[in-house]
């Protein structure tokens, strides 16, 4: 049973799992990070009980070590820590930049991959969860443990890591993209509405759609229902089916290009065995 969880590296991503953790399971684990004191100091700030200290140090005292660092320092830290990890205790990689396998070389310690997003900063979104080497039904549970009260976890085979990773964690930014270029093409129709008045009306309705989603209301029912035959949203609908579909198929291809990428990198550390 986890009873001790270690973020290593307290960027964007580590420190919003840090501080979920805390709004969302206060007490429930004994949580300790370690990163650049830039980023430290806000987080002691927020979680009067967050232990600190360098990588190795809180890696040698916890069950569950999260490597939240960036892919290019993956592997330095993870043979840095290696030595020091307590038996039974779990990596966890939060990256598709690394190969599960590359990482599993540097450590014997059960190696789990979970891929949060930005959602579980208000306790909501996907945690896709994947079994590493190593790793059995009990070492994903207790990541799944973990973060299960602030997400919702799903686990998957590790092979299918990037297209559901597009859905659930590059699918927030798509849709704030998409969301963002409606709000600014219909700021140019306007005489007098401000762009500020539409963004407000665009977030509402973004709530109101997932709030019907939650209700049970497909996404293809939702598209059926606002739509009306022969009307304006129809048009806008039949206007961006000529296009939309090979917009979205160029954009999870760079994706997989760029995984690709990071992936053949991934042997030429920048930075050796950096925090974060």
């Amino acid at each position: 049973m986890v009873s001790s969880v270690a973020v290593i590296g307290t960027g964007r991503m580590g420190s919003m799992l840090l501080q979920a953790s805390h709004r969302f399971s206060p007490g429930r684990f004994q949580l300790f990070a370690s990163g650049r004191q830039s980023t430290l100091d806000p987080l002691k700030d927020a979680i009067a009980d967050l232990r600190t200290g360098s990588a190795g140090e809180i890696a040698a005292a916890c069950d569950l070590i999260i490597l939240a660092v960036q892919p290019a320092n993956y592997l330095a830290l993870v043979a840095k820590i290696a030595p020091a990890l307590k038996p039974g205790a779990v990596l966890v990689s939060i990256t598709n930049g690394i190969p599960l396998e590359a990482i599993a070389e540097r450590s014997r310690a059960p190696l789990v991959k979970a891929v949060p997003n930005v959602a579980h900063a208000v306790g909501r979104g996907i945690s896709l969860v994947m079994s590493g080497p190593r790793a059995d039904t009990t070492h994903v549970g207790n990541v799944v443990d973990f973060i299960s009260p602030f997400s919702k976890p799903v686990v998957i085979p590790a092979r299918d890591a990037r297209p559901a990773t597009n859905i659930t964690s590059c699918g927030p930014a798509l849709l704030s993209l998409f969301a963002t270029a409606l709000v600014q093409a219909n700021a140019k129709k306007t005489n007098g509405v401000g762009h500020d008045v539409l963004l407000s009306l665009m977030n509402e309705t973004l709530g109101a759609t997932a709030a019907m989603i939650d209700a049970g209301i497909g996404l293809e029912q939702i598209m059926r229902d606002a739509a009306t035959g022969g009307g304006m949203t129809q048009a806008a609908l039949e206007a961006l089916s000529l296009g939309l579909p090979e917009l979205a198929d160029a954009a999870v291809e760079q994706t997989f290009a760029r995984e690709r990428l990071l992936n053949a990198s991934s042997m030429k550390p920048t930075r050796q065995g950096g925090d974060e």
